[in-house]
C-alpha cells in the first residue's frame, strides 16, 4: 500500500484539482472524477452539477475508494468506460474523463500496470 493512501486527507478531489496548472483542466478533471465515482457507487447529485453538500459526499466517496484495498482499479476503469459508452458520451469527452481518472490514480499512487 503506497504511503499516500495511509496519509490521505479528507479532500482528495479538491487536492487533485488544486494540483492542476489550468483552471479549465481542474474543472474537467473534477467532472471526470465525480462521474467515475457515480459509476462506482451510484449517482449522488440531484442535477447536472453537484451542490457543496453533494461535493462533500463525493469527497467522502473518494476517500472510501482510495482506501479500499479490495478494488480492482483496472476493472473499475474499464467499467467506467463502458458506463460512459452506455450513456452515449462523445468520444473526446470519454477520453478526457478517462484521462482525469488515470491522473487521479497516479496522484494517489494507484499503478494500473501492477494491478
Amino acid at each position: 500500500m503506497p504511503s499516500q493512501k495511509k496519509t490521505l486527507r479528507g479532500t482528495p478531489i479538491a487536492d487533485f484539482i488544486a494540483a492542476q496548472r489550468c483552471a479549465g483542466t481542474g474543472g474537467a478533471y473534477r467532472s471526470g472524477v465525480i462521474l467515475f465515482l457515480d459509476s462506482v457507487y451510484g449517482k449522488v447529485r440531484a442535477g447536472k452539477y453537484s451542490s457543496p453538500e453533494e461535493f462533500a459526499k463525493y469527497e467522502q466517496l473518494a476517500v472510501k475508494y482510495l482506501q479500499d484495498t479490495t478494488r480492482d482499479h483496472k476493472q473499475d476503469l474499464i467499467a467506467f468506460v463502458r458506463y460512459m459508452q452506455k450513456e452515449k458520451t462523445p468520444s473526446m469527452t470519454l477520453k478526457l474523463k478517462t484521462t482525469a481518472v488515470r491522473e487521479f490514480y497516479t496522484k494517489y499512487g494507484i499503478d494500473l500496470i501492477r494491478t
